[in-house]
């Protein structure tokens, strides 16, 4: 019997797969909203590159705000008003 199976592209064998498995598994109940392609991705990515993850995470560099956060959006309409109001000025 084969134990590797294809999985979003990669080769895994069967313990392997239980492990992906049961993170997903984890990650789905931690973040519902998210898609579960998100997470299969997210672990996909963590577990290929384990040393710039922990770096991310211990640096914090996750935690910044969002370019899509109400605040961000807000600094964004803010600055294109303020551009619209010079070039008035400048005519």
């Amino acid at each position: 019997m084969d134990t590797e199976k294809r999985y979003i592209g990669k080769q895994l064998d069967a313990k392997s797969m239980a492990e992906k498995n049961t993170s997903i598994k984890q990650l789905r109940r931690d973040f519902p909203d998210v898609p579960e392609l998100w997470l299969d991705m997210l672990y996909d990515w963590v577990s290929d590159n384990p040393i710039e993850a922990e770096r991310i995470m211990v640096s914090g560099e996750w935690e910044r705000e969002s370019i899509f956060s109400t605040a961000s959006n807000k600094k964004y309409i803010d600055t294109l008003n303020a551009r619209s109001v010079d070039s008035k000025l400048l005519h």
